[in-house]
């Protein structure tokens, strides 16, 4: 290697680090200066952050890397936000999940006294969390291409906290960035908390604006319940996200939608589409670039028995069978699907492996197109 240029070893590094997201390039800055000049680079285009030290640490090695190499743009071209370290928002979703029902077995961890000193700690640096978050974000903003942002405090809803404004959060991190390389957005929050900061606080919230985007997926508590009040076709809480779907400029190809209620499938075909949602989907396509529109109704609480269970299954199960009654190619409804620990991944587990699967894709895609 004394005698092969520095930029064929490079082109080779690249190659062996395209089969993952950073691990690859993390063991090879482990053999010497050398290699880790190449090697750091390529590792810190892929970044996943739990939790405020490693959000904290992260920054530090982009700005030192950035000041070692003279560039004045932070390369990071895929990125994972989560609000708690990966434990606290497994126990956090066990937590949250089994408010609704308590046949299940609880999380015991927010009772223990580290648990109090960490809920404590989350509440402390909140503002600190996603302001450094939104730095980053803004910083990375021009060469991203994949983004989650997940702000897994549903926890705090039976303590009552989490129906007051804090900060902005999640929508306060995308507020007026431009994204020219974004692909894949992923967000997972409670949209209706962070709109009520922007009426209460202000500014108005600004769409961002991405127009590579083809990929968006949102997750929030509420954000197609309540939209349409009784005889009215107006819309009063849709996310504000979905402005990307509507738009005429929009280049995406996948949307997913996820919510606990979506009540009926009328008031979700017009909080995507519009009120003249039935002659867009006339001709039994979908509108625009679109081509696969996914609604999940969330997770379902419990698959026990008694009348209300019952009927939130037959009542989702209606939604479902009227969305498919549509005959859309490309429109899919969802039932509600567990994430208990007994049948499969927990939220958080499931949207960092769903972001590793598409950064991987992406970055598989990339290599074999460079020229596109």
């Amino acid at each position: 290697m004394n005698n092969c240029p520095t930029e064929v070893v490079t082109l080779i590094v690249e190659v062996a680090c395209s089969s993952d997201i950073g691990q690859t390039a993390r063991s090879v800055g482990l053999v010497s200066k050398f290699f880790r000049a190449i090697a750091e680079p390529i590792e810190l285009r892929t970044v996943a952050v739990a939790g405020l030290k490693q959000l904290q640490s992260a920054i530090e090695r982009i700005c030192s890397l950035k000041l070692s190499q003279s560039s004045k743009v932070v390369d990071v071209r895929h990125l994972f936000i989560c609000k708690l370290k990966s434990k606290h928002a497994i126990a956090a979703d066990v937590e949250f999940r089994n408010i609704i029902d308590d046949y299940l077995p609880r999380s015991s961890f927010w009772r223990t006294r580290q648990g109090v000193q960490g809920e404590a700690s989350y509440r402390e640096n909140s503002d600190e969390f996603w302001k450094l978050s939104s730095d980053l974000v803004r910083r990375a903003s021009s060469n991203l291409e994949t983004l989650f942002l997940l702000a897994s405090e549903n926890w705090l809803a039976q303590r009552g906290s989490i129906f007051r404004p804090v900060n902005p959060k999640v929508l306060g991190v995308l507020s007026g960035v431009i994204f020219p390389s974004l692909v894949s957005l992923t967000v997972n929050h409670d949209a209706s908390v962070e709109i009520a900061y922007f009426a209460e606080k202000g500014p108005l919230f600004q769409i961002p604006i991405a127009p590579s985007l083809r990929r968006l997926h949102i997750k929030s508590p509420i954000f197609l319940s309540r939209i349409y009040d009784r005889g009215q076709d107006t819309p009063q809480e849709a996310h504000p996200l979905l402005d990307n779907v509507k738009c005429e400029e929009s280049k995406i190809t996948h949307l997913m939608a996820c919510e606990d209620r979506m009540w009926t499938a009328e008031r979700a075909m017009k909080t995507i589409f519009g009120v003249d949602w039935r002659a867009q989907l006339e001709n039994g396509t979908l509108p625009g670039e679109l081509r696969s529109v996914i609604l999940e109704q969330g997770i379902m609480p419990k698959f026990g028995c008694g009348t209300g269970f019952r009927n939130y299954r037959l009542w989702t199960q209606q939604f479902v069978d009227t969305i498919a009654g549509l005959n859309v190619d490309g429109l899919e409804a969802r039932l509600p699907t567990p994430v208990y620990p007994e049948v499969g991944k927990r939220e958080y587990e499931l949207l960092l492996s769903e972001w590793k699967g598409v950064t991987l894709a992406l970055r598989q895609w990339i290599f074999l197109h460079p020229t596109l």
